[in-house]
């Protein structure tokens, strides 16, 4: 989901709602005359959600408005950047994929459609972790997700609206070796839109590798001080998602180091306004903006530089 928009939920249930319109027909299949359908056994309730979008401080738009299931265990929702898809998780590992469809032009409000139940999401990439971001291994606008083979020694990637295969990822980019985990491999990937995805390997070499046209590599680059990051770690959690709790100064300055080398060299983006908005960073509390007093006095010579 962009990052300048959140989701928010509504604080009271919605009185005149019934699960039946929020689940499908064989969610409330019975095999026994006095069973309990499985998603009736956890407490939930209906809620309004709405997706709003952050211009500034002082103005926000509505972006989506719909209704839906909200249980109390345990329940991730994702909309993809387009904002024309719902992924939902729950407890019990099960996956949902819904789109969006409008009910007026005149109106964001939108109900869902579903697409699919997604029996083979791959429980292995997780590490029973609750995402903060949208998964990495999900394309953006939720076309494509990668996952495995049965025998869980090949990567593929497929279609996420039927399941159906779309490629393997040649094994030069994405290796798995005997008693390898899994999560170390996956961990240092990451969907940069429906088409491309990047990739680090273990000594710190990235592609920006395009899918469609036979994996070619679209950009390459050395990440300086590779692994020497405090939590920067590929087997601790997705590298590409990292963010930091703390730095110090010397840690502020390496990172920017390696961004700039991933921005102008694997990225292509060499100009002043492609490269300084990626640059810095917000602390997990939001407080407090962290990045090197050196990179932010460069780009201030630099801006002074061009008056």
């Amino acid at each position: 989901m962009n990052r300048e928009a959140t989701l928010i939920v509504s604080k009271k249930p919605i009185s005149d709602s019934n699960i039946s319109d929020y689940v499908q027909s064989w969610q409330l299949k019975k095999n026994l005359p006095y069973q309990l359908p499985y998603c009736l056994t956890q407490k939930f309730t209906i809620k309004n959600f709405k997706l709003i979008g952050i211009k500034n401080q002082r103005e926000i738009t509505e972006i989506l408005d719909f209704d839906y299931i909200l249980y109390e265990e345990f329940q991730e929702m994702f909309i993809s950047k387009d904002t024309k898809k719902l992924f939902v998780k729950f407890q019990n590992s099960r996956c949902l994929l819904y789109q969006f469809q409008k009910e007026s032009n005149s109106s964001n409000r939108v109900k869902l459609e579903f697409i699919r139940n997604i029996h083979d999401f791959p429980s292995e990439f997780i590490d029973d972790q609750i995402f903060n971001d949208l998964p990495h291994f999900f394309s953006p606008n939720f076309l494509r997700y990668v996952t495995l083979d049965s025998s869980k020694t090949q990567f593929l990637i497929k279609d996420f609206d039927t399941g159906l295969v779309l490629y393997q990822i040649p094994q030069d980019l994405m290796r798995v070796e005997s008693g390898q985990n899994l999560l170390f491999i996956i961990y240092r990937f990451i969907f940069i839109d429906d088409e491309t995805f990047k990739i680090v390997s273990e000594d710190g070499i990235e592609k920006l590798v395009h899918i469609d046209n036979g994996f070619q590599q679209l950009g390459f680059n050395y990440i300086p001080f590779f692994n020497e990051i405090d939590e920067m770690d590929y087997k601790i959690a997705p590298y590409y998602l990292f963010q930091p709790s703390y730095f110090d100064t010397i840690y502020l300055i390496k990172q920017s180091y390696q961004n700039y080398k991933s921005l102008y060299l694997l990225e292509g983006k060499q100009k002043l306004n492609q490269i300084v908005p990626h640059m810095f960073k917000l602390e997990n509390s939001g407080d407090s903006s962290i990045t090197s007093f050196s990179f932010a006095h460069w780009s201030l010579i630099e801006y002074m530089k061009n008056q």
